[in-house]
């Protein structure tokens, strides 16, 4: 596990993408719109190396196989703990998969922003995603607030 540098952003934008697909298989609300890598990579090099952000990459065999994308973030001002963390992608290559990459790249997470003293790190699941529930639970992350959905276009 290390923080990403310039050279990784390519690999971790192709990772993003399956992950991303993945999800859009899961449920279409998730599917990629047009110049999603572009946009994507744009981001990352854009925030590369500030200090309220991080990527980190797992290595395996000379290659990238897995990646956590976080950032601190901050709360209105009427809450007593503004800072947080939250963690908006963790993926690993399929063929890694339970092999203690994403384990291995949540406790380098969680470790990032315990040394910047944030105490809550949050982070989303697709609630059709029973594996990824799994992962986040065993972590000891516990569901706390409910994401409601509805389009006012109908079919979307």
């Amino acid at each position: 596990m290390r923080e990403a540098t310039i050279r990784d952003i390519d690999r971790v934008v192709e990772l993003w993408a399956e992950h991303v697909d993945f999800h859009g298989d899961l449920d279409p609300r998730f599917k990629r719109g047009e110049g999603s890598e572009t946009g994507f990579r744009d981001h990352l090099l854009r925030n590369l190396g500030k200090a309220e952000f991080l990527i980190l990459v797992a290595e395996a065999e000379d290659e990238i196989v897995g990646f956590l994308h976080g950032e601190l973030l901050q709360h209105p001002p009427c809450f007593a703990k503004r800072t947080h963390g939250f963690i908006s992608d963790l993926a690993v290559s399929p063929h890694y998969q339970r092999a203690g990459f994403g384990t291995a790249l949540l406790e380098e997470g969680m470790a990032w922003f315990s040394e910047r003293g944030v105490s809550t790190v949050e982070g989303k699941v697709l609630m059709s995603n029973p594996k990824a529930m799994g992962f986040w639970r065993r972590a000891g992350f516990d569901p706390f607030m409910q994401t409601f959905r509805a389009s006012t276009i109908r079919g979307e």
